[in-house]
């Protein structure tokens, strides 16, 4: 279940005090004076009070078929989004956006409070929070504060590697020399996910090591709150809170009659798939705690909590806050080091890892690698990642200085890439467009032969011969030498910058040599040039061009565009169905999916629109 829900629909929700499938929603205004989003649903007295933290990409919302479940249980539920984060935002708090230095412990502060308010009341022993990475880290900083928050802790804990926390944090330093802290930073995002999806089995998307439900995370990239891209300034704090959060104060302990469930997800890369779970449970037990539980759910990724739907996650929450032992779907896996994980990445691609120190001349002809396979950039990040595991992170000032050296290199193959990628989408559109027109093209060897041609330009050329009563064959080569002549393959041979390709006097093509071709000329036949051609059937084509075009721009049927020509061309609706011999009605029906697909009002504001844009060009 994945539910969106807009501003508009929350405030009314918010002033009518309505109790929905998604919670009471209601506001919480922070200490600072920010205010936060909250929901709430009502249990029954006596039984547990949980409050349901999110993760860095997803909000409140996105939990609500736990809270559901939960909340049939007859538990009480809560549950929040921090600043930055989902409707804790606005116009003095944007959307993944920190203040450097002080936001991390604004966080902590939106944590305590969403704490303080979801358990008001509520005693000790029926008090559950159940947070992952963002928010169960914050969970940990709460402690600091108040040792004896609740009885029951479940969390999905990030892998408390020095390491890990080090890599983020000096990359996101590096970055910060290039780029502004305030504006979305798509790299890091990129390399963030890139660098945790490397160790899931199957990936399509980013945001794949959410969850391997395909369904909720297209819901969750979908929703304009729910993945969205943090800037440096959000990076620089969540890093820095990352090495933060581990640091336990000394002389505190956490309350002894607390107990905690580790639970995770079989495959959740922020644990090695629970190779790194020892380390983060020996830290537990020498905060304090004796009762420190492991759970660990087949088909289970980073956001475990989302996965309700697919997983039924809240059973093993309810079996271990109501039960003596927690229920597990998954077997313990061997421990690991970090720098073992590190070098099974690196063989998982095929790289060779020497054991030398970090060459940065070589990281950066990596970089440029990454240009044509953007797994060279994870490459990179596991090579570091694992030169600093060798070190112990002691070398840090020296990583630093890598990173610093690597960074200018790094955003332009970065950028390079992703203008590779920008075009390559752009030439498929126009690609699609030029074959919609009718209009063919194929790339020509210096031998006159076509190395590489559209399905457009072999019809075309064989409408062309046949016209002419040359042939009509099915081999384009063979068509092509009926319809050159002498001096047309003379041209072509003698690499002529242009040519008109003609059919007794009638031009039917037209050759020219782009620029571009010039940049792929070490290939093997080599491209001499490129020859469009055009149907010519006169009236007939220029109406298939104005149809095609409509269908494009507007995503009309082939009939409705057919039937909104022929009404901007002056013709009645009655006229209109007498000529493609149909009812008045069917035509009135094409009208009015056209004018709600155009978002136009009727026929004479469709008429504007169309004769405003490439159909009116054309028909000057």
């Amino acid at each position: 279940m994945c539910i969106q829900i807009s501003r508009a629909s929350l405030q009314n929700q918010s002033n009518s005090n309505v109790i929905s499938d998604t919670g009471r929603i209601a506001n919480l205004v922070a200490r600072d004076g920010t205010v936060l989003h909250t929901r709430a649903w009502s249990g029954d007295k006596g039984r547990p009070t949980v409050f349901i933290g999110h993760s860095q990409p997803t909000h409140s919302g996105h939990f609500t078929a736990l809270a559901q479940s939960l909340n049939d249980r007859g538990w009480s539920v809560a549950s929040g989004d921090l600043r930055a984060h989902g409707h804790s935002t606005g116009p003095g708090q944007p959307l993944v956006h920190l203040t450097s230095d002080i936001g991390w412990g604004a966080l902590i502060d939106d944590m305590q409070d969403h704490l303080q308010h979801a358990f008001d009341g509520v005693p000790f022993e029926q008090r559950v929070v159940a947070a992952q990475n963002i928010t169960a880290l914050l969970t940990l900083e709460v402690l600091k504060r108040e040792p004896r928050l609740a009885r029951h802790l479940v969390l999905t804990l990030p892998a408390n590697q020095p390491t890990v926390a080090m890599l983020a944090r000096s990359f996101a330093r590096a970055r910060m020399k290039l780029k502004p802290v305030d504006e979305p930073d798509e790299q890091t995002h990129h390399h963030l996910y890139s660098f945790l999806g490397a160790r899931l089995r199957q990936r399509r998307h980013l945001a794949d090591v959410m969850s391997a439900d395909t369904a909720l995370v297209d819901c969750i990239v979908a929703d304009p709150l729910g993945f969205p891209v943090p800037t440096l300034g959000y990076w620089a704090e969540v890093f820095s809170g990352m090495e933060r959060a581990w640091n336990w104060p000394k002389d505190t302990a956490i309350d002894p009659d607390t107990r905690a469930l580790l639970f995770y997800g079989e495959e959740d890369p922020l644990v090695a798939n629970g190779k790194l779970v020892t380390p983060i449970r020996k830290w537990f037990q020498q905060a304090g705690l004796a009762d420190v539980d492991v759970s660990v759910v087949v088909g289970g990724r980073t956001a475990i909590l989302l996965d309700e739907a697919t997983l039924g996650v809240s059973k093993y929450l309810i079996e271990w806050v109501e039960g003596d032992a927690p229920s597990t779907s998954g077997d313990a896996v061997a421990d690991e080091t970090f720098e073992t994980i590190s070098e099974k990445v690196l063989e998982r691609f095929g790289r060779d890892e020497d054991g030398q120190p970090l060459d940065t001349d070589k990281l950066i002809a990596l970089c440029y690698d990454a240009v044509d396979d953007e797994t060279r950039w994870i490459e990179v990040l596991y090579r570091v990642a694992l030169d600093m595991a060798r070190s112990g992170g002691s070398d840090r000032d020296r990583i630093e200085a890598t990173l610093h050296s690597l960074m200018p290199h790094w955003d332009r193959s970065y950028s390079i890439n992703r203008r590779v990628l920008a075009s390559t989408a752009l030439g498929m559109v126009l690609q699609t467009v030029i074959e919609r027109l009718d209009i063919g093209t194929a790339l020509m060897s210096t031998q006159h032969k076509a190395l590489h041609h559209n399905a457009a330009f072999e019809q075309v050329l064989r409408q062309a011969c046949h016209k002419a009563g040359l042939t009509d064959g099915s081999d384009v080569d063979g068509n092509l030498e009926a319809v050159m002549d002498d001096e047309f393959r003379k041209q072509i041979a003698n690499g002529q910058e242009t040519s008109v390709l003609s059919i007794g006097g009638h031009p039917i093509g037209f050759y020219f040599r782009p620029d571009a071709l010039k940049l792929v000329g070490g290939s093997d036949p080599a491209p001499a040039g490129l020859l469009v051609l055009r149907n010519q059937d006169g009236e007939a084509s220029d109406e298939d061009t104005r149809i095609s075009m409509l269908e494009l721009s507007y995503g009309l049927t082939r009939q409705e565009a057919s039937v909104a020509l022929h009404i901007t061309r002056g013709h009645a609706p009655a006229a209109v169905a007498e000529r493609f011999d149909v009812s008045i009605n069917t035509v009135r029906t094409h009208l009015k999916r056209t004018y709600e697909k155009m978002a136009v009002d009727g026929q004479t504001e469709m008429v504007a629109r169309i004769m405003g844009g490439a159909i009116g060009w054309l028909a000057r």
